[in-house]
Order: C-alpha cells, then structure tokens, then sequence
C-alpha cells in the first residue's frame, strides 16, 4: 500500500522509477545541502546537492523537485531527466539554477533554470522521500520537516550533518526528520557534482588523529555595550587544521551544539567563555578546544542636560 500511495503523489514519471529501481537504490538518497540564492557575488545562484547511502543508486531519473515558498505554496518544480553515469558509495548529485555555475564555480549534473530558493524561509523536496524547511517557512509538505533549520545569511547554505549513525559518511541514522537537528549552515556553500570524488571518510577508518581549533577572530578582554543597550554584540571566527571538518561551540559551559564560521551573537554583562572544537571526517574531536573568554560592560546612562544644569545650580 505504501509503494501505491508513493506512485500516486508522485504522478507516472515517479511510478516509472519505482517499478525499475529496487526499493533500496530509489529511496536511500538524501538532500545533502542546499543553497537558496543568496551569494554576494551574482544575480541569482542557487543548488540542491543530493546524497546516495552506497553503490547502485543512480536511479533518479523521472525524481521531481519541489521549491517551496515562506508560505508553503509550491513555487516551481524540476523533474530529472536521466540518471546519473555514477551510483557509487557516497556520490553526490548536483542540481542548480542558471547561474550557479558563476556563483559557485562548480557546473551542475541538471540545471533546472532561474532561481526560487528564498534565503529568508522556505523547503526544498526531492520527490515525495526527503526534504529540508528552514527560516520562516510555514506549511506542509511531503515528507516530515520537524522544527525548521535556520534562515540562510548571504553566501551560506545549509548542509546536512552525518555524525550520528556514522561520523564519516551519509546513512540512514542521519536523518531524523527534524530540518533544525538534521541540518546547519555552512560558510561557504561546497558544491560538488557527480563526477567529484567522495570525500566522506567510510567508517572504520584508520585515522585517529584529533584536529587542531584555531580562533582567528574574538572580541577584546572588556567590551563595552553600546549605549543603551543591555548586551554587547560579539563576533567569532574559526577553523581547523583538516579540510572538511565541522565544528561545534559552547558559551558559559553550556553544552556543545553544531556551529560555523563566523559565529555573531548578542550578550549580556559579566564574565563570558566562547569555546570551539573542530570534528574531523574521521570523527575525532579536538579536546583542546579553543577558548576566549572576555566580559562585557554596561555603559552608565547619563543624565539629561536639564538635570546637569539643575544640579550645577544647586552646588552654587
């Protein structure tokens, strides 16, 4: 009954591939990142980067994608016309719009015209098996979203994180159908089409090696709030001596939660503690993490000139 329904929602292109595709290699590939169209650098850039688990799954032929608005009105849709020439172990599968090429420097697998990602809020979906909701986006969509991922800053994009089944590479454990707990901003975007070669590290790795965090940017030891303000306003920047690794950050000793360079935040007076550790493709965690701590100061607020003059007075 379930595979009925699925032919159904997705119309007879869909059906198609179900019937010539086992279940395993048509339904094990994820959304693995996702930029809306937001680079700085030109007009209107945007990619959906697509995942395969393993071997043999390049049937994504007749598969629809589907941009959805802030409001969940379904803006467009793409449907691929062929499979792709690799269907190895942790492929990828690029789909962007006409200018991603120049945005991102990278030439996707299918380029599915003009742009419709809204960076503020929206959802992508790759047929009716996976998609991702971030920002503002209100609405219901094919497959289970959960809480949204954050609204994607300038230049950013969001991407997948696969530390839960296995720390080195895509499976089924990383998808919790929660956009907010499977999916963080990356800065920049990392492109890669099907010809590129995978980088996720397979588990059972042999490298235990931990990577070494390095903070490039931290505020002053006393920081002084702008007048009339009740916090401070903080910025960070990091990164790590391995390509590829991710990173997750913690203030006050709370616990560690995934982040990414820069890192822009507002807080409150008193003493502070930032500390950043990177996690390798190999999944070994620095546990020297990089720290800055620092206090942030309020500014006394001045009386008014009419209170100044009156107290002048009063003294003579």
């Amino acid at each position: 009954m379930r595979t009925r329904a699925l032919i159904a929602a997705l119309g007879s292109a869909g059906a198609l591939v179900l019937l010539a595709a086992p279940a395993s290699a048509s339904t094990q590939i994820k959304i693995r990142e996702v930029a809306p169209g937001n680079n700085p650098y030109t007009a209107n850039p945007e990619f959906v980067e697509l995942q395969a688990f393993a071997e043999g799954q390049a049937f994504v032929n007749g598969r629809v994608i589907r941009f959805y608005g802030p409001s969940g009105n379904m803006i467009d849709s793409y449907t691929i016309p062929a499979n792709v020439a690799n269907g190895g172990d942790q492929r990828t599968i690029l789909l962007g719009s006409n200018d991603a090429a120049a945005g991102f420097g990278v030439t996707p697998d299918f380029t599915y015209g003009g742009a419709n990602l809204d960076s503020a809020g929206g959802a992508v979906c790759y047929a009716a098996l996976d998609c991702v909701a971030w920002g503002s986006f209100a609405g219901t969509l094919p497959s289970a979203t959960g809480v949204a991922a954050a609204a994607v800053p300038d230049g950013q994009s969001l991407k997948r994180t696969i530390a839960r089944g296995c720390a080195t590479s895509l499976d089924p454990a990383d998808d919790t159908n929660s956009s907010s707990a499977d999916f963080a901003l990356t800065n920049p975007p990392t492109p890669r089409r099907n010809a590129t070669a995978p980088d996720a590290v397979l588990c059972g790795s042999t490298d235990t090696t931990a990577p070494e965090t390095e903070l490039l940017l931290k505020p002053k030891k006393l920081v002084r709030a702008k007048k009339g303000r009740s916090n401070a306003r903080v910025r960070f920047k990091f990164r790590a001596n391995e390509q590829g690794s991710t990173f997750e950050c913690a203030f006050d000793g709370v616990e560690y939660s995934i982040c990414s360079s820069p890192v822009r935040t507002g807080i409150g007076k008193g003493r502070h503690k930032f500390s950043v550790r990177a996690i390798d493709e190999a999944g070994n965690i620095d546990l020297t993490p990089a720290v800055a701590r620092f206090r942030v100061k309020l500014r006394k607020k001045h009386k008014h000139g009419g209170d100044k003059a009156a107290a002048a007075q009063g003294s003579a």
